[in-house]
């Protein structure tokens, strides 16, 4: 695994996107945005917010389907992150 930065409202991925990586929170916050099938939004009445010892983007890592939703820094954030590359590796 390695270490990533990212600071406040950075986008991380975006729906859609083609997905290499498997995020772990080691600091900070991330808000998901899902996306309904028309394209727009889901509008939640609580944001989805992941914090510290959580993790996203399993999914595509393991099955290389595109990215499910889009991932925004709500404030500066650092990350375990493990690429397709060493994740294939390891299995």
């Amino acid at each position: 695994m390695k270490y990533e930065f990212r600071p406040k409202g950075e986008f991380i991925f975006r729906h859609g996107d083609k997905g290499t990586v498997f995020y772990i929170i080691l600091e900070g916050n991330v808000q998901v945005h899902e996306l309904l099938n028309d394209g727009k939004e889901r509008a939640n009445k609580d944001p989805i917010i992941l914090g510290s010892g959580q993790s996203f983007g399993e999914i595509s890592l393991i099955y290389g389907w595109s990215r499910s939703a889009s991932i925004e820094t709500l404030t500066d954030c650092q990350f375990a992150v493990l690429e397709k590359e060493d994740y294939l590796k390891a299995t």
